[in-house]
Formats: C-alpha cells, sequence, structure tokens
C-alpha cells in the first residue's frame, strides 16, 4: 500500500495498488461464500419483497405499518443471509430464529394493514402466505439443525 501512495503522490492523486493475494476462486466452487442465494428460503423472502414492492402504496411506502412490514421483512432476508453465512450452529440458529420471529412480525403488520383498510383481504392473504412458507422453512431448517447438533 505504501509503495502504491508513493508512486501516486506526485500524480496529482492518491491511488492504493490492489493487494495481490496468493489464491484465485475455484470455479467448481462457484457460489461457497454465497451460499444463501441457493436457498429457498432466500428466494421466498426475496419474491415476498417484490410482492409487496409491487402494491400500489407498498413502494412509496409512504404508510407507517408499510415502513415497518418493509422493515420487518428486510430483516428477514438479511439475517437468512447472515444466518446461512455462520459456521457455529449456536449462531445460525440465533439468525434463523430471529428471521422466523420477523416474518410472523410482518405478517402481523400486514393484518393490521388490513384492519387500517389499507390493503384488502386478497393481497393480504398472498402476502401472508409467502411468509407463512418462508416461517415453515425456516422453522425445518431449525430443526434439522438442532437434530445435527443433538
Amino acid at each position: 500500500m505504501l509503495v502504491g501512495l508513493r508512486k501516486s503522490w506526485g500524480s496529482g492523486g492518491l491511488q492504493e495498488e490492489p493487494a495481490e493475494y496468493g489464491c484465485q476462486p475455484d470455479p467448481k466452487a462457484k457460489h461457497w461464500l454465497l451460499g444463501h442465494e441457493r436457498l429457498e428460503v432466500y428466494q421466498v423472502g426475496l419474491e415476498f419483497m417484490g410482492w409487496f414492492h409491487g402494491l400500489p402504496a407498498g413502494a412509496e411506502l409512504t404508510n407507517r405499518l408499510y415502513r415497518q412490514v418493509d422493515k420487518a421483512a428486510t430483516s428477514v432476508v438479511l439475517n437468512i443471509a447472515e444466518g446461512n453465512g455462520r459456521l457455529p450452529p449456536g449462531d445460525r440458529g440465533k439468525f434463523l430464529d430471529t428471521a422466523q420471529a420477523m416474518s410472523v412480525k410482518a405478517a402481523a403488520y400486514l393484518d393490521l394493514c388490513e384492519r387500517n383498510a389499507e390493503l384488502d383481504n386478497r393481497h393480504r392473504a398472498q402476502g401472508t402466505g409467502l411468509l407463512a412458507r418462508v416461517a415453515l422453512m425456516l422453522r425445518a431448517l431449525s430443526r434439522a439443525q438442532e437434530a445435527q447438533a443433538g
């Protein structure tokens, strides 16, 4: 890094030369670092986010309850990804449990949106259906992990 700074010192701007790490990614291990992308539960979480932002008021997030749904659903997706990247079983389980709790919370916010006449029953049923799939898959992942550990 210092060599790169010395070379660029007189050129009018600071630049850092890229570090050379002695390894190249293995083409066979295409998604070893981002393994969460192949999880069906992650894909269903993203599907929910696409569905939600496709709603007329979901894209603008003008309503306080819609912002809460977005926040909870975003937490679901992020916790699935982070939990899948954790190696200790306890850490992984904690993130998956948080994701499951947030999926239930997002479904409750959808119920509140319907109760306040901001979302019709058909749309709420679509959203809670996706969130129920996420919650069930996360519960199954948690149980499978507990069975492996014990």
